[in-house]
């Protein structure tokens, strides 16, 4: 008897841990996190890795920054 007290007490315990673990994550904060660093990125849909090969490469894939030639300069937020 005092087993199954112990194992309800603990799943009593756990079960709402599992309830906040299935709430929607991440859906109001950090929102500008979305918008797009480059607009040459954006205008391909953000298919940008494979020819990064601007200032954007930071963000997108830092091996195209071998890519650069000329010094440039990108702000973003």
């Amino acid at each position: 008897m005092k087993t199954k007290f112990y194992l309800l007490f603990l799943i009593l315990l756990l079960l709402p841990g599992v309830l906040y673990g299935q709430a929607k994550v991440a859906t109001a904060g950090a929102q500008f996190l979305e918008i797009g660093v480059s607009a040459r990125a954006v205008a391909m849909g953000e298919s940008f890795i494979s020819i990064a090969d601007d200032a954007s490469a930071v963000y997108y894939n830092p091996a195209g920054m071998t890519q650069i030639y000329e010094k440039e300069f990108m702000f973003s937020h």
